[in-house]
């Protein structure tokens, strides 16, 4: 299910934020709507990588894909400690 909450966004330094102004006033839409489409658009581009991610996360956990996303949607995933990274790695 889709939030209806507001994300806030860190400023986004000068020469983006004129870029976004910019983008904003050749399509005729809010800075707003200018930046969610934007975002929207460069996660869409970004879906095979983010699928590999959640791969190989979710094998380094020994669980599955769907379980490690779940787990990430849930705010149950935790990152590993670099111990627990090393003793992966020995496996």
């Amino acid at each position: 299910m889709a939030s209806n909450q507001r994300l806030a966004v860190s400023p986004l330094g000068e020469i983006y934020e004129d870029a976004l102004t910019i983008e904003a006033f050749l399509k005729n839409r809010t800075k707003s709507n200018e930046a969610n489409s934007l975002l929207c658009s460069r996660l869409m581009a970004r879906q095979e990588y983010r699928q590999q991610a959640v791969s190989y996360l979710a094998w380094k956990r020994g669980v599955t894909p769907e379980e490690m996303i779940e787990q990430i949607l849930t705010g149950k995933a935790e990152h590993l400690s670099p111990e627990e990274c090393w003793d992966v790695a020995e496996d």
